[in-house]
């Protein structure tokens, strides 16, 4: 895994996809503070320094907005949706 103090996460500029929001507001709320440079960053961000998979990234951001939206035993649902295909995917190799 990356690193993540080591990536370049600067969405300070006006021109950021992080400073517009496409969708409900479910996504900002969602959206921490950097423990390492104090920014804003969103779910995307952490896939992007963990370089996570599709599977991964689609679990985790079910599980980094949980609560924000809709009922939460669906959100947890679609998580493990996406472990399970994971899990079948891994046991294949």
């Amino acid at each position: 895994m990356a690193d993540p103090t080591m990536q370049d996460h600067d969405s300070t500029s006006s021109s950021s996809a992080n400073n517009r929001q496409e969708g409900g507001d479910h996504y900002q709320r969602g959206a921490g503070a950097c423990p390492h440079c104090g920014q804003v960053i969103q779910h995307w961000d952490i896939v992007e320094m963990f370089r996570l998979d599709y599977f991964i990234g689609n679990a985790t951001k079910y599980l980094f907005r949980f609560g924000l939206k809709g009922d939460p035993r669906e959100q947890l649902k679609k998580a493990i949706h996406y472990l399970q295909k994971k899990l079948e995917l891994t046991s294949r190799e």
